[in-house]
């Protein structure tokens, strides 16, 4: 007997969300019967419990519809692709099966990859890097999950919100949750009919290159440094850095590079090589104290002077470039406070660090495959209130040099200097530090105060990139 595919759709009292999702995608898919299997189930499921009446009423079903059921790991492990609500419930499935992350996308997450995948299949072309479409039901679909995941960090949300569709059953009138459930699975459904029904005669499929302007939106504006701080500041005379010179007349060390915020697409300035920084960070590498007669693998870590300036997006578009220049790179993300790895690479960061850390989670069952193993990541995890405590850690020490047994370069994702002493832990035990200065958007002040901190530590300090440049 042939195999289905398995759908599994999550939320969390698995009355309203999840079954509405469900039975939307089994109406709409019925033409994919029996090869695709919908079903639901709840992060906080009464087992039993049936549908809530208005998302009953909303696919034309009365009475007690449903059966609530509880997620399990075997669930889990069944499914083929996972769709949940919102984020929390995508971190509840990471932690309970950290290898399911791969497979698991929020409703609106899943809608939106899905349907680009799709808009490749009607041109007749397979997303760069893609293997051609294969034949059968149950391959295309399974490719299809594959492209989905690969397609994270082309198409990923800058504000994390989009993607969640809130929890708001209960008696109050909660329609425009149900239309959000509807349209997203409707969604999803379409782009799977085609998918597995796209025309594999004529000429073959070739990948088409990707365009930067149909993939993200550009970084959003940091409010922090509004009119008022920039007020204040020139009351202070204390201005923003704005070019290479300013920033060299602040801290006498070698700027390393610059990289613009011209493009209208965050995704260009992720992606782009930066070959002279990537040059000029492995020759500081080279002729640092503690790498003369090591060479690679090397650590490095990332941080800003504050937070707003950029260093996640740089050390990302960085480890990148050292990989399309052939190196293996391993991306940790060591910001524990406010991170933003998970949201620009478009994965679920709830199981990474502190469970590797605290020995919860073995170090391969954490650590992530991005843009079709391009990357390797471990993500930052979920809350520490000790994470100063972690990164100081004797276990810190022996996963550094565990990694750099796996990848020829570790770039690390730092706190920014202030408040925390995080960043501070971290290139203690790296083999370089690199300071982010945001043109624009950190003083000549934040910056001194910084590169004070950081010569005044047992990190060696390799130089400054600078972001937002003008050029």
């Amino acid at each position: 007997m042939q195999r289905s595919f398995q759908v599994l759709v999550a939320c969390s009292a698995n009355v309203c969300r999840s079954p509405l999702a469900a039975n939307v995608l089994r109406t709409s898919l019925v033409s994919l019967r029996p090869a695709v299997y919908v079903s639901w189930a709840g992060t906080y499921a009464a087992v039993g419990d049936a549908m809530c009446p208005q998302a009953a009423s909303y696919v034309g079903l009365t009475g007690a519809i449903g059966d609530s059921r509880q997620v399990t790991q075997e669930l889990l492990a069944q499914a083929d692709l996972l769709f949940t609500a919102d984020r929390s419930q995508r971190a509840w499935l990471a932690r309970m099966d950290p290898s399911s992350r791969s497979r698991t996308f929020t409703l609106r997450q899943g809608a939106r990859l899905a349907e680009w995948v799709a808009q490749h299949v009607s041109a007749g072309t397979v997303p760069a890097g893609a293997e051609p479409l294969p034949e059968g039901m149950l391959k295309r679909l399974q490719w299809l999950a594959e492209e989905m995941d690969a397609a994270r960090g082309m198409l990923a949300s800058w504000d994390p919100q989009h993607d969640d569709i809130p929890d708001t059953h209960g008696d109050d009138n909660h329609t425009a949750t149900l239309d959000d459930v509807a349209s997203a699975a409707r969604s999803l459904s379409e782009s799977m009919i085609v998918v597995t029904a796209a025309s594999a005669a004529g000429d073959p499929l070739m990948p088409l290159p990707v365009h930067d302007s149909v993939l993200l939106a550009s970084e959003p504006e940091d409010v922090s440094y509004g009119p008022w701080v920039r007020l204040k500041n020139l009351i202070k005379r204390d201005h923003p850095i704005t070019t290479q010179a300013t920033l060299l007349d602040c801290v006498r060390t070698e700027n390393l590079g610059h990289i613009a915020s011209a493009s209208p697409s965050f995704n260009e300035i992720l992606m782009t090589p930066r070959t002279e920084i990537t040059q000029h960070l492995k020759r500081a590498l080279i002729h640092n104290d503690v790498q003369a007669s090591k060479g690679f693998p090397a650590s490095v870590v990332f941080t800003g002077a504050r937070n707003g300036a950029g260093k996640t997006a740089t050390a990302i578009n960085l480890a990148m470039s050292f990989v399309q220049a052939g190196m293996s790179v391993i991306l940790l993300d060591a910001d524990m406070h406010e991170s933003k790895v998970g949201a620009y690479l478009g994965i679920e960061s709830a199981v990474g660090l502190p469970d590797v850390l605290s020995g919860e989670v073995p170090l391969k069952e954490a650590l992530l495959l991005w843009h079709r193993g391009m990357l390797t990541v471990l993500p930052c995890g979920g809350y520490v209130a000790d994470s100063l405590g972690l990164l100081t850690s004797q276990r810190m020490q022996e996963l550094h040099d565990e990694l750099l047994t796996l990848a020829d370069l570790v770039v690390i994702n730092a706190p920014a200097m202030a408040p925390a002493g995080d960043a501070l832990a971290v290139g203690a035990i790296a083999d370089g530090m690199v300071l982010v200065v945001g043109s624009g958007r950190t003083t000549c002040k934040q910056v001194k105060s910084a590169w004070d901190a950081l010569e005044h530590s047992e990190s060696h300090v390799l130089g400054t990139v600078m972001t937002f440049a003008r050029v």
